[in-house]
């Protein structure tokens, strides 16, 4: 809650309205963000749609980079909660000085290439994280042209509008055959639209869990 006031007097200076809407009591992650997203469509005139999971500690500065970066889908990249005891091991074994906690953590990307360009420190990465997610409103427009079979009624809680189009929705990557949770899959759908997913390489995300994960892929790049 601490990020989201720093976010909301950050925002005022910078003269960006933002919307606040939280969901709750929801068993299903990707339901939960199809509605979040219907509810953005139709009861909004907002620009920016962004995911900030509540297990996520940010800085506002964060928010305004992936706003300011002027990509369709941007993401900054936060770890897993696990500890990496493996790579803990390989940085003490070769002297890295860097700081551990973040050294050790898994962060939630695919980048999908061997070899990856920077570009006013973003990079093009094949799957991100729903959870620090931005999206222009144009990309919910596209994904609905492009797949109509995904729109359904809204017959669960809080039902202030009757549809909804379900484009969080999990699904098997028709190439791969992989299970795909709902932010790759997402991206997936993105991508079948000649999209693109950008995230940034300097933003450090925690991940609350039994410890605090911190994580940046900057960190990554360089390991």
């Amino acid at each position: 809650m601490t990020s989201i006031i720093k976010l909301q007097l950050l925002l005022v200076k910078e003269n960006i309205q933002l919307f606040l809407d939280t969901t709750e009591n929801e068993s299903l992650v990707h339901r939960a963000r199809n509605v979040a997203v219907g509810r953005f469509m139709q009861k909004t005139d907002c620009d920016y749609f962004m995911f900030i999971d509540a297990d996520v500690d940010f800085e506002p500065e964060s928010v305004l980079r992936l706003i300011k970066s002027g990509h369709d889908i941007s993401v900054a990249c936060y770890p897993k909660k696990v500890v990496m005891w493996d790579q803990a091991a390989n940085a003490v074994k070769n002297g890295d000085e860097r700081n551990m906690a973040m050294l050790s953590s898994s962060l939630v990307v695919n980048f999908g290439a061997q070899r990856i360009a920077v570009e006013n420190g973003f990079i093009p990465i094949m799957d991100g994280p729903t959870g620090f997610m931005c999206i222009k409103r144009g990309v919910f427009n596209i994904l609905e042209d492009k797949f109509p079979e995904l729109w359904c009624k809204n017959d669960h809680q809080n039902r202030d509008f009757d549809d909804y189009h379900a484009c969080f929705d999990c699904m098997i990557d028709p190439k791969s055959k992989r299970y795909l949770s709902e932010d790759y899959a997402f991206c997936r759908r993105w991508q079948q639209c000649d999209g693109k997913i950008w995230a940034d390489i300097h933003t450090t995300l925690g991940h609350v869990g039994n410890l605090p994960f911190m994580g940046c892929i900057n960190d990554r790049l360089k390991a």
